[in-house]
């Protein structure tokens, strides 16, 4: 099966990490598999079959047109699949199917519970239209099918939920190494861009909380973004600046897991949750907010890890505290969070992709005879 997939950039977000272990996967499972990149540093083949247009923003009017012009190689036309990840690419492959002789089925996978344009009378119209091009839509939650259908009335017919996967082998810990040491002061660590929507806020203020109440520990942050200025601030006006560290984008995560001791996601939404899925890998308990996505991730019964409310921070440093406070608690949640982490292999979600893949396509053709 020749299959595309197409997203804006290859950054560090769940989105992204999913392409490139999908793309990994689909190989070594004997597929030809690209990745089509619409921005980025560099044009023309960036690493193993990759291949990025090279433009600044992949807002930028030009990839269209350019889409057209590809090499050979990578000519979209010649596609069983092309699979489109994030807006704008869901919106941009949409318009070129639309002008092109592609004859492979296009599918798109919604990674998000929600969106700015959802927001807007405009953000409507453009995405009831976008997804409307599409022969299959890929949500990679429940919650994340849920709203999407709320969002348009009649797109049920075209969702499937496939949770996203992990590469767990770059996670588990490695064998000539404890799971978690026990750390003097322990490590509270996160992942994921500093933006609103990770509510690092509510997490810092947990942190402050619990050294008030006399709990030393660090607080480790991996990952940047627009509001790093701010959350600096907030440490400084609450006294942690010493406890809180901004990591900045880190290009090994599962080791700073490894240095952990637990694993803060105080997300206000979440798709999914890839991150929370590599730190149970890790062994590590979870301590994550009780939103729709992340509860079906680490499960409800308190066994992998903590639920808590992400607008209350003291909720929030009760949970670490409980976690912190109690040993073998901790140490049988990062057990049962490792076994749990199997569920979310990527051998497993690329076996559901191909087998949706063939399904679409077989439809196709019958279709066409």
């Amino acid at each position: 099966m020749r299959i595309i997939q197409v997203i804006n950039s290859l950054g560090t977000g769940g989105a992204e990490r999913l392409a490139q272990d999908l793309h990994g996967q689909y190989r070594l499972d004997g597929h030809d598999s690209t990745i089509l990149l619409l921005s980025g540093n560099d044009s023309g083949w960036v690493s193993h079959f990759v291949y990025s247009l090279g433009l600044g923003s992949p807002y930028d009017p030009k990839s269209l047109p350019m889409l057209s012009d590809l090499p050979a190689e990578v000519g979209l036309d010649f596609a069983d699949v092309i699979h489109v990840h994030l807006f704008p690419a869901q919106s941009i492959m949409a318009m070129y199917r639309e002008s092109s002789n592609a004859a492979g089925c296009l599918i798109t996978s919604e990674h998000s519970t929600s969106n700015r344009r959802r927001a807007t009378c405009w953000g409507g119209l453009m995405d009831r239209w976008t997804y409307s091009a599409y022969d299959r839509i890929i949500c990679v939650s429940k919650a994340a099918a849920t709203e999407l259908g709320r969002w348009i009335p009649g797109s049920s017919k075209l969702i499937e939920v496939i949770s996203n996967g992990v590469d767990l082998s770059r996670f588990t810990p490695l064998p000539e190494l404890p799971v978690r040491a026990r750390k003097s002061p322990p490590v509270i660590f996160s992942a994921g861009r500093l933006i609103e929507a990770k509510n690092y806020t509510a997490a810092i203020n947990a942190v402050a909380i619990l050294q008030r109440t006399g709990v030393e520990c660090l607080y480790r942050i991996a990952g940047d973004g627009p509001l790093k200025e701010i959350l600096t601030g907030v440490a400084a006006d609450l006294g942690v600046s010493s406890t809180v560290e901004f990591l900045g984008e880190v290009s090994d995560v599962p080791f700073q897991m490894r240095q952990a001791d637990v694993f803060l996601m105080p997300s206000l939404r979440e798709g999914f949750g890839i991150a929370a899925v590599e730190a149970m890998a890790c062994g590590l308990p979870v301590v994550a907010s009780d939103v729709p996505a992340l509860g079906d991730v680490i499960g409800r019964d308190r066994s992998c890890g903590i639920l808590a409310d992400p607008e209350s921070p003291r909720e929030l440093a009760e949970a670490l505290h409980a976690v912190l406070n109690d040993h073998s608690l901790s140490e049988s949640m990062g057990r049962c969070g490792a076994s749990r982490a199997a569920q979310f292999s990527i051998e497993r979600t690329a076996a559901e992709h191909l087998r949706l893949f063939g399904e679409v396509l077989r439809e196709k053709r019958g279709g066409l005879s």
